[in-house]
């Protein structure tokens, strides 16, 4: 029972983790757009295009931009939880501190050249141009910085949970409590 409520607590952080990060690049994307006059939200319906091709959601085509917005915060919880289930067992075999904060961005930055040299050149003679109107939209630094961003943002939310779940914070806690 004990390993079923640490995986459903170890999920649970990953999902927070992953929404974190998942906004950070929506907002770090829509600032970049903002502040270069570049539609972003044609990547999002790049995403909406990609996934509505292997899967049946022709009712929800027409709502592109939303659409691909939620399957990139999907995918961000996803993968969330897939990052603190690795992060849980490596903390747990150095128990060293703050490795989130270098962990997770290496992580996120190896999925960014797996996703960029990789996926979108494997996909995009099915989806002319796809690659490319990528990278036209959003130039590599800032892709790069928008996983970037993700890893840091997601290292906060576990660095946290961390800290919440150890002992010495807990008996702390416990401690502040009885002194008010």
């Amino acid at each position: 029972m004990q390993r079923i409520r640490s995986a459903f607590a170890t999920s649970l952080m990953g999902g927070v983790a992953g929404a974190a990060g998942g906004i950070a690049e929506v907002l770090w994307v829509g600032l970049y757009g903002l502040v270069s006059g570049r539609d972003t939200t044609a990547l999002a319906r790049g995403i909406t295009t990609v996934v509505g091709s292997f899967l049946q959601l022709s009712s929800m085509q027409g709502v592109p931009v939303a659409l691909g917005i939620a399957i990139h915060m999907l995918a961000a919880v996803i993968l969330g939880i897939a990052l603190t289930f690795a992060w849980r067992s490596r903390l747990l075999r150095t128990l060293g501190g703050n490795e989130e904060y270098w962990l997770l961005p290496a992580a996120l930055a190896a999925i960014w050249v797996f996703n960029f040299f990789v996926l979108l050149p494997l996909i995009s003679p099915y989806f002319a141009g796809l690659h490319q109107s990528f990278a036209e939209t959003l130039p590599y630094p800032v892709t790069l910085f928008s996983k970037l961003l993700f890893g840091l943002a997601a290292a906060a939310i576990l660095a946290r949970g961390a800290r919440a779940q150890s002992p010495l914070t807990r008996s702390q806690g416990d401690m502040s409590c009885r002194a008010t």
